[in-house]
This record gives C-alpha cells, structure tokens and sequence, in this order.
C-alpha cells in the first residue's frame, strides 16, 4: 500500500487540545482565532500559525500582533527644550 498524504492538507485545528496548550513565552492561555488560523497569545501579543491542524508554537516562527505589547519596551521619544 502506498502513503498517501492527502489526508494531512487542510486538516481542521482541534479545538480541544486549547485545554493544554499554553504560550511558550508567556505560559499563558492560547486564544484560536479561526479566521487566521492562528493561536493568539493576549499576553505576550503573539499569534502562533497553525499549519495542517498543527499549532507551530516555536516564538521564532510567530508574529508579533499588538503593537503596545513592543511599545512599552522602548523608550518614549524625547522632548526638545524651548
């Protein structure tokens, strides 16, 4: 018999398997946003892809989704003195 990996394209994400899934960085929970096809991280302002219904959660391959989350690790600008 042959291998076929047909069966592995467009494979839906189980919903279920949020119940232990945290963020690597934040070890917080993982939000599924459907419509990316992604698990989001509130916390860390991250979101993780999910390919072939596996979540991908290594923080180097993920996005950055919350732009205040990398604000407040910079410095405010500064103010010139009139």
């Amino acid at each position: 018999a042959r291998f076929s990996t047909s069966l592995f394209y467009n494979t839906p994400f189980d919903e279920t398997i949020l119940e232990v899934l945290v963020c690597p960085v934040s070890k917080k929970p993982l939000r599924y946003d459907k419509e990316k096809n992604e698990l989001v991280c509130e916390e860390s302002g991250i979101a993780y892809p999910i390919v072939d219904g596996i979540p991908n959660l290594v923080p180097q391959d993920a996005r950055i989704i919350n732009k205040d989350t990398v604000d407040r690790n910079e410095s405010p600008p500064k103010t010139q003195n009139k």
